[in-house]
């Protein structure tokens, strides 16, 4: 079957038959030989590499596949100590990103974040006892470049001053700092007083109205992201950071929300978010 498989790519690599001619009833077949835990690694390696061609060839065919085929399936893939299934699994991954239209991506991207594949990829490919070849090097750079050029949306989207959701992402960063007195019990004034008196101890430009320092675009919504990414995911380093700058003097201040502006601005420039 290796062989036949082989000579069917060979054969393919003349471009007399398009790849679209191709039956559900095969792509099912080859799917099955990567899908399957007993297959021969040979079998799988160019089965793997037969589904990359598919989806590179159409969006028919993308389709086909991503139903066929796992993540969860790809992922294991990269797991194993067969440098070249590795590789071949990583091109078949990076083609359905590439290929993928924006909800599919999206999607995709969010199952990979649950699975952390970046572990993976570090224990398995990166830490592995035999160097990373030139290929499986180009993949991962592929990978990163992909995995940056997502965040352009958010770094293209100016905060919405009416957005609700948006609003109570900063009223938890403000929650998340500090230790303050149940607010239901204060009336409207002491409530707005007390709102802008810690959104300014947090680094707000604007204090009565924080949205506005998140309006400029870049870095727009990325820069909320990120500061509520480190609020939530490290919430003792985020208070103890916030804390210790608000007792400062005005010369050494670090002021949190205009830095992390500021921060998320310069790593859009150097990782080039948003360039092909």
């Amino acid at each position: 079957m290796t062989h036949t498989l082989t000579g069917f790519m060979e054969l393919m690599d003349h471009g007399i038959v398009s790849w679209e001619n191709l039956s559900a009833v095969f792509i099912k077949k080859i799917a099955g030989f990567v899908n399957s835990k007993s297959t021969d690694e040979s079998m799988q390696q160019v089965s793997l590499d037969i589904l990359e061609n598919m989806v590179l060839s159409s969006r028919k065919l993308f389709l086909q596949v991503k139903q066929e085929v796992t993540m969860e399936r790809l992922i294991a893939h990269l797991q194993v100590a067969n440098q070249q299934i590795q590789t071949k699994a990583m091109a078949l991954l990076m083609a359905l990103l590439q290929t993928a239209e924006d909800a599919d991506r999206q999607e995709m991207f969010a199952f990979l974040n649950k699975k952390n594949l970046r572990q993976y990829i570090y224990k398995n490919i990166i830490l592995s006892s035999s160097p990373v070849q030139d290929e499986m090097a180009h993949y991962l750079y592929v990978l990163q470049s992909v995995t940056l050029n997502h965040l352009e949306a958010r770094k293209r989207t100016p905060l919405d001053c009416y957005s609700q959701d948006q609003r109570d992402i900063l009223h938890r960063l403000r929650q998340a700092a500090f230790e303050t007195e149940s607010e239901n019990n204060l009336n409207h004034e002491r409530r707005r007083s007390l709102c802008a008196k810690e959104f300014k101890k947090l680094g707000f430009s604007n204090n009565s109205n924080p949205g506005q320092d998140l309006v400029r675009t870049p870095p727009g919504l990325l820069a909320l992201d990120t500061m509520y990414y480190f609020a939530s995911g490290y919430p003792d380093a985020y208070s103890r950071f916030v804390l210790e700058n608000s007792s400062r003097e005005d010369k050494h201040e670090c002021p949190f929300a205009r830095s992390s502006i500021q921060l998320t601005l310069i790593l859009c420039e150097i990782l080039r978010i948003g360039e092909s």
